[in-house]
C-alpha cells in the first residue's frame, strides 16, 4: 500500500517565482529539496555573477537534493553530502512546519563550512527537520567552492566592465540565496523581514563578510558565527597582500601557467574541465580563497558624542580647525545611514555640507540629540573632526548642515570622497576586523563563539599557513606565552585555537557590542563519552550536530548529556532567530555581552553555564600580539 508520504497527490505544493514545487512531508515537517536559486554556472557563466534561474512549466519534483558543487574527496566530513557533484549545483533546500499557524515564521539560512573547498547544504547532518519542529523555516544551500567559486585571472579581468563583480563568486551565490529568500520565503510560511544567517568555520567567515558587504545589507536581520575566525585577511584582486603574498589575479595566472596555459584567454580557462581546478588544493587560510575584491569603502561621515577623557571608550581626535576633542569612539550614527551629502550654504551664506539620513538614522539622531541637550557632538571624516556643535534642541527630520571653516573646494572634495567617486564597487572592500572596528558592520543581533579544542591536533611548528601565525613573536612575547600556557606542551596544544578562533571571536564580540548591537558570546565544550580522539575538549566543527539536533548523524553512540546539549543549543538558536535574543523560559540565562562585558555562555557536559571567558589571560596576550604586528 502506498503511504501518504509517497502519494504524489498528497505532496505539499508551493509556488515560487519560477514555478510550482512538489515537496514531501515527514514528522510534521514539509521539505522541498533541490530548488534552483540561480542558473547553472557553466560554460559562459563560469566565473560570472549568478543569474536568475529559468522558470519551469508544470510541477517540479522537490523530493531529492541536487548535486554537490565540484570539490575534492570528503575525507570523512559528514558535512559534505552525497554524490554526484557538478558545476550545476546552485540549489537550496527548505524545511517548514506543516502546522504553522497564521503568523509568519523566522527564517534560518545555513551556510556550510569546509574551508571554501568542501561541503554542501545537502548533507544529512544539516537536515532541517528538527529545527523546523521548533517553529522556524530552515534553508540550507550550496555555493561555488574552490577556484570555481573564488578565483581571478588577467583574462577574466580584461573582459569585465570596470568595477564589475569579480573573484568572490561563492559569496555572490550566497547573496543570491538571500535575495531568493526575500522573494519566496512567504510561500513557505517564512517572514522575509526576519532572516537569520548562521554558518560554521568557512561558513562563519561568509557570515562575517555578509555583515560588512553593502550588497547584503537589509537581506538578513540576525547573524550567528560558529568558529568563524575574525582576524583573517582577504587577498586583493590586483595588489599584493599585506604579508607580501600575491594578488588573486597573480595566483590565478600562476595556476593557469602550471596547467600549461600561459597567457590564457577567458575562453580557454572556461574550457578547462572543472576537476582540474581541484589540484593542487587552494589554501583557505593561505590567501587563495578569502577575497577582498574592491577598495576600502569610501570614507563616511560619522557622528559621535563628545565626552570627558576618562570616558571608557574615549579617543582624542584632531579637528580641522586645530581643536582636538575627546569623543566616544563608537559612533552614534555611522555612514551607512547617510542617504546624501552635498555642498550647500549655511545661514550666514558660508560654505557648508548638507546631509540627509535614512529613516533609522533620523530616528536615532533625534533620540540622541533629545537626550543630550546642552552637550556637544562631533562630526568626523577621515579621523578628523569637521565640526562639533552644541546641541540646543532635538534635531528631527533626518537632515542638517555641517558648518566649518572650509572653502568650497575643500567641501566639494570631501563630498566627492564621501560619495565614493572614483572607487571600485565591491562585495568586500576591507577586512572584517577593520569594518567592525569602524562600526561599518550590519547593526544586527549577533551570536558568536568557538569550540574549546578547535585545532587540538595542529601545532604552530607544523608546516601550514596556520603554523606561520606566531612567527613574528619576540623572545619576550614567546616567554610570556609559554608561561601563560604552562610550558611548551600546553602552548602547542592550545595556542593555534586561541590565535585563530578564540581571541578573534572575543575581539569581534567586543567591537560589535561597543558599536551598540546585541551580542552573545559562547564557548562549546561538550565532548561525548564515545569521542575517540584525545582532544581534551570539543574539536572543530563538533558542535554542528548539536545545533541541528541531529545527533543520529554522528556515527557513534551519543549519551543523555549529548541529547540535553542538543536540545539546549537548538532551542537557543531558534529562540534567537525568533526575537534576536537567545534567552527564553526554562533555560540558563545567556549574558548579553554589551551589558555584561567578557561574560559568555559555556556549553559543558553538565549543561550551559554563564560565566567569565575562560583563559582570558592567554587571550589578552594574543590581543597585545595582534596589536603590535598589525
Amino acid at each position: 500500500m502506498m503511504s501518504a508520504a509517497d502519494d504524489p497527490q498528497a505532496r505539499p505544493r508551493v509556488e515560487v517565482e519560477q514555478g510550482v514545487l512538489a515537496g514531501r512531508v515527514a514528522e510534521g515537517v514539509r521539505s522541498f529539496r533541490g530548488i534552483p536559486y540561480a542558473a547553472p554556472p557553466v560554460g559562459e557563466l563560469r566565473w560570472r555573477a549568478p543569474q536568475r534561474p529559468a522558470p519551469w512549466t508544470g510541477e517540479r519534483d522537490a523530493g531529492q537534493v541536487g548535486a554537490i558543487c565540484i570539490q575534492p574527496p570528503a575525507n570523512g566530513d559528514p558535512g559534505v553530502g552525497p554524490l554526484p557533484m557538478s558545476e550545476d549545483c546552485l540549489t537550496l533546500n527548505v524545511w517548514t512546519p506543516e502546522d504553522r499557524g497564521a503568523e509568519p515564521l523566522p527564517v534560518m539560512v545555513w551556510i556550510h563550512g569546509g574551508g571554501l573547498n568542501n561541503g554542501s547544504g545537502t548533507a544529512a547532518l544539516y537536515d532541517g527537520t528538527n529545527l523546523a519542529k521548533r517553529g522556524v523555516v530552515v534553508v540550507t544551500i550550496n555555493y561555488r567552492l574552490g577556484r570555481l567559486g573564488f578565483f581571478d585571472h588577467p583574462a577574466l579581468a580584461a573582459e569585465r566592465a570596470p568595477g564589475g563583480p569579480a573573484a568572490n563568486y561563492g559569496l555572490m551565490d550566497v547573496i543570491a540565496v538571500l535575495r531568493w529568500v526575500q522573494d519566496n520565503a512567504a510561500g513557505f510560511g517564512g517572514d522575509p523581514a526576519n532572516v537569520t544567517i548562521f554558518g560554521e568555520s568557512a561558513g562563519g567567515t561568509i557570515v562575517t563578510r555578509l555583515m560588512i558587504s553593502p550588497e547584503a545589507r537589509g537581506l538578513f536581520h540576525r547573524a550567528v558565527v560558529q568558529s568563524g575566525l575574525g582576524r583573517d585577511e582577504g587577498t586583493p584582486l590586483d595588489q599584493p597582500r599585506r604579508d607580501g603574498g600575491p594578488s588573486m589575479r597573480d595566483r590565478g595566472a600562476a595556476f593557469a601557467e602550471d596547467l600549461s596555459f600561459e597567457n590564457a584567454t577567458a575562453d580557454q580557462l572556461r574550457d578547462i574541465p572543472a576537476v582540474k581546478f581541484l589540484t593542487p588544493s587552494p589554501s583557505f587560510y593561505g590567501g587563495d580563497l578569502l577575497v577582498r575584491d574592491g577598495d576600502t569603502p569610501a570614507p563616511t561621515l560619522t557622528f559621535h558624542r563628545v565626552v570627558e577623557p576618562h570616558w571608557t571608550r574615549a579617543v582624542l581626535l584632531p579637528g580641522i580647525d586645530g581643536e582636538s576633542l575627546w569623543i566616544d569612539r563608537s559612533p552614534t550614527i555611522d555612514g551607512q545611514h547617510l542617504i546624501r551629502t552635498e555642498v550647500t550654504l549655511d545661514a550666514q551664506n558660508q560654505t557648508a555640507i548638507g546631509f540627509r539620513l535614512d529613516g533609522y538614522g533620523a530616528r536615532r539622531f533625534a533620540a540622541f540629540t533629545a537626550a543630550h541637550i546642552g552637550e556637544r557632538f562631533a562630526v568626523v571624516l577621515d579621523g578628523k573632526i569637521l565640526s562639533a556643535p552644541w546641541i540646543r534642541s532635538a534635531i528631527t527630520g533626518g537632515s542638517g548642515i555641517i558648518e566649518g571653516r572650509f572653502s568650497i573646494q575643500e567641501a566639494s572634495a570631501m563630498v566627492r570622497r564621501m560619495n565614493g567617486e572614483g572607487r571600485t564597487a565591491a562585495l568586500i572592500g576591507e577586512d572584517v576586523e577593520a569594518a567592525f572596528a569602524a562600526g561599518r558592520e550590519a547593526p544586527v543581533p549577533l551570536i558568536i563563539g568557538t569550540n574549546s579544542a578547535e585545532f587540538w591536533w595542529m601545532k604552530p611548528s607544523d608546516l601550514s599557513p596556520y603554523g606561520a601565525i606566531d612567527d613574528a613573536m619576540t623572545g619576550d612575547e614567546r616567554a610570556a606565552f609559554l608561561a601563560a600556557y604552562g610550558g611548551q606542551e600546553g602552548y602547542d596544544a592550545h595556542v593555534l585555537s586561541d590565535l585563530v578562533f578564540n581571541e578573534p571571536a572575543r575581539h569581534l564580540a567586543r567591537l560589535h557590542a561597543a558599536n551598540g548591537h546585541p551580542t552573545y558570546l559562547y564557548r562549546f565544550d561538550v565532548v561525548p563519552e564515545s569521542n575517540p580522539e584525545p582532544s581534551g575538549g570539543a574539536t572543530h566543527a563538533s558542535e554542528r550536530p548539536y545545533v541541528f539536533d541531529n545527533l543520529h548523524t554522528v556515527g557513534r553512540p551519543m549519551g543523555v548529556r549529548d541529547e540535553r546539549a542538543a536540545t539546549a543549543m537548538a532551542a537557543y538558536w531558534t529562540t534567537f532567530a525568533a526575537k534576536g535574543d537567545p534567552n527564553g523560559p526554562g533555560h540558563q540565562a545567556w549574558p548579553e555581552f554589551g551589558a555584561e562585558r567578557d561574560r559568555l555562555l559555556e556549553f559543558t557536559n553538565d549543561g550551559p553555564v554563564a560565566g567569565p571567558i575562560p583563559f582570558a589571560d592567554r587571550l589578552d596576550l594574543i590581543e597585545a600580539y595582534y596589536e603590535r604586528v598589525r
